[in-house]
């Protein structure tokens, strides 16, 4: 009987320094222990997918992280449709518009956000 291959990985992770990793430490934190495991795979997964066809949205996740104190997902995806002409991610393979919705609060692109964004497009 062949034995599964097992990896295990690794983070080290900077709350006090970082906000983006100060995100992640709390949303870990706000997991229940014994779910952690299928929270970890379900988000490594998402962060895999996401790699595959718009690798492009990680590191706009990771800009707005590190400039927001609050950083969500809809500036994000705003960010990532500035940059694209107002063209946001469709999961058909095409493209969407920005998100909006009546009465959805989001959270607005900061100059310095808007400046990063523009020196990232120039280097991706």
């Amino acid at each position: 009987m062949k034995s599964a291959t097992i990896k295990k990985l690794m983070v080290n992770l900077k709350p006090d320094d970082k906000p983006g990793d100060r995100l992640i430490c709390d949303g870990v934190e706000s997991v229940p222990l014994k779910e952690r495991g299928t929270f970890f795979r379900e988000s490594l997964l998402l962060g895999a997918l996401f790699r595959k066809s718009h690798p492009e949205v990680l590191k706009i996740a990771a800009l707005v992280a590190s400039m927001h104190d609050d950083p969500t997902i809809e500036t994000v995806l705003n960010t990532y449709a500035s940059m694209n002409g107002g063209k946001g991610i469709a999961f058909d393979g095409g493209s969407a518009s920005a998100p909006t919705g009546k009465g959805a609060k989001v959270q607005e692109a900061s100059p310095a956000t808007e400046t990063a964004a523009k020196n990232l497009k120039g280097i991706m």
